[in-house]
Order: structure tokens, then C-alpha cells, then sequence
């Protein structure tokens, strides 16, 4: 055998692993975000708060949310604003099996979460990292809470963390006031 035709044979042999291997792993990275099961469902409750929605949080002060079903279906984004003007976004998205959320946060830090919890009328979403921070013990949203309320409602409870302890939950109490269809 000369020297061409066992580079021929090894760089024949290399590409037919290549694509052996790429017919195994290549489905997988497609068929990551399944489109059943409870993230798949929960994911579903969120797309359905699409619209615009009002309440007060734990001091009484007036909130805004607006959800928006994006990205061809495979995100939500939440625009939060309060009386005071603060604003911030929280997009979710599926990722696999796990429903995740990356919160924008007016703190200037963007913790990353994972539902951790699932079942029919509530998600809990817990840290998996976070962007942003100076130091690991800044303070940061740490933990979230989603209720799914009956005729039009929504609570969340986001949990804010500092030092190591959980300093305090801000929790909201929403209602539906338009929906995305009557835009």
C-alpha cells in the first residue's frame, strides 16, 4: 500500500466515524426542546399569560406586566414597570426539559433560574447562575414563585438574596386587564 492510499484509507476511515458519530448526537441537539411534559406545559401556562396585566405588590404600589409571546413561539418576555418607573424583563424559554428564566434585573445583575418545581397551578423557579455580579454574595433574585390563578389572575413571589440569606420577598398580586388577541 503506498503512502496516498493509506492517507486515502485513515482520512475515509476519520469521515465515516464523523458521520457515524454526527447520526447519534445530531438528532439529539435537535430534538432538544421537548415539546412535552411538565416544563413543555408549564412553558404553555406562560405563553398563555400573553397581554397586559395589573396589580400592586407587597406595599401597595401599582405594577404593570406585559407578556409577549416571541421568537416564533419559543420565548416569553415579560416587561415589568412600576409606579415609580422602575423597569425591568424577564424572558423564559425551553431548553430540553427544563424551563428556564433569565431576569433582567434593575440591580444590574441578571440571574439565570430553573423551574425546580412543577405542577398544574404553580411554578418554582430556582438560581442555576447568575451575569452581572460584582462579588458571588450581591444581592440578586435568587428564587421565583409563579401561581396561576382562575378567572384571569397571577401571582408571583420573587425572593431577593444578599450576603447568603434570603433578605426579602417581593410579591405581586395580578389581574388580566387585556389579553394579546384584543390588541
Amino acid at each position: 500500500m503506498t503512502k496516498k492510499t493509506r492517507e486515502d484509507s485513515l482520512f475515509l476511515t476519520v469521515a465515516w466515524l464523523a458521520m457515524g458519530l454526527a447520526s447519534i448526537f445530531v438528532p439529539t441537539i435537535w430534538a432538544s426542546n421537548d415539546e412535552s411534559g411538565p416544563a413543555a406545559e408549564a412553558f404553555e401556562s406562560f405563553k398563555n399569560l400573553a397581554g397586559e396585566w395589573q396589580g400592586t405588590d407587597a406595599r401597595g404600589d401599582d405594577v404593570r406586566l406585559v407578556y409577549e409571546v416571541t421568537a416564533d413561539g419559543s420565548a416569553v418576555l415579560e416587561r415589568f414597570s412600576n409606579q415609580q418607573g422602575m423597569e425591568m424583563l424577564t424572558i423564559y424559554h425551553l431548553d430540553g426539559d427544563r424551563l428556564l428564566l433569565t431576569h433582567y434585573c434593575v440591580a444590574g445583575n441578571q440571574p439565570r433560574m430553573h423551574a425546580k418545581s412543577i405542577s398544574k397551578d404553580e411554578v418554582r423557579f430556582e438560581l442555576l447562575d447568575a451575569t452581572g455580579l460584582r462579588r458571588p454574595d450581591e444581592g440578586h433574585m435568587n428564587s421565583a414563585v409563579f401561581r396561576f390563578g382562575q378567572s384571569g389572575t397571577l401571582s408571583s413571589a420573587w425572593t431577593w438574596r444578599e450576603k447568603g440569606k434570603d433578605s426579602y420577598t417581593e410579591a405581586i398580586e395580578l389581574r388580566r386587564i387585556s389579553d394579546a388577541a384584543s390588541k
